[in-house]
């Protein structure tokens, strides 16, 4: 228990505004009803969700790009909204919201990942078996790793058979992208195309 200088009483400091910080606040507050005090010493809260301007015509973002899974039904959307008793609003990017230059060729990636695979094999139709598996496999993948960081919550009896369970999904995500680039893809740019950004 912390007492200020005005006797108000906390239950818990949070140092650092940033979005784990607000997180922690919010949680403590609303689950278990604590009362928190929030230290910042910028005049912005915020940490790496800030936005800068510059000249009134300069704009650029210090961490947080873009976050996806934010549509209604969401389970983005539902965390955020019960975090920030759905007063954050959020604005869909335009597409496309990626745009690749390299020296001998321009790709733009769309959010509708059917638009974004059909793209990649007009582009580079040779590979279209590659594409359409890499596009599965990156699924795979994904549920791996949210699997593999969930384990932990479960008990520890179960902990053996979930192992078992999440390395049968754990073959794609435990190699290297360029193991797997260079197993499954011949052309070359394809291959820097699809490392230039994580696959979310």
């Amino acid at each position: 228990m912390v007492t200020t200088t005005r006797q108000q009483r906390f239950d818990a400091i949070v140092i650092g505004s940033g979005i784990g910080g607000l997180t922690v606040a919010a949680l403590l507050s609303k689950l278990y009803h604590k009362s928190v005090l929030v230290l910042e010493q910028h005049f912005t809260p915020g940490g790496f969700t800030h936005t800068f301007e510059r000249k009134r015509k300069f704009h650029w973002d210090v961490g947080l790009h873009y976050v996806g899974n934010m549509g209604d039904g969401g389970t983005g959307k539902a965390v955020f909204d019960y975090l920030t008793n759905g007063n954050l609003n959020w604005h869909k990017m335009p597409d496309p919201f990626e745009k690749f230059v390299y020296p001998d060729f321009t790709f733009e990636v769309y959010s509708d990942p059917n638009r974004f695979q059909s793209d990649l094999i007009q582009r580079f139709p040779r590979e279209q078996t590659a594409i359409r598996r890499y596009f599965k496999d990156v699924q795979k993948a994904a549920f791996w790793f949210g699997a593999h960081s969930m384990l932990e919550l479960f008990p520890v009896l179960l902990h053996p058979l979930l192992r078992r369970f999440v390395r049968h999904f754990g073959a794609i995500a435990r190699q290297t992208t360029q193991h797997y680039l260079n197993r499954h893809f011949q052309d070359a740019q394809l291959k820097a195309l699809l490392a230039s950004q994580w696959a979310d």
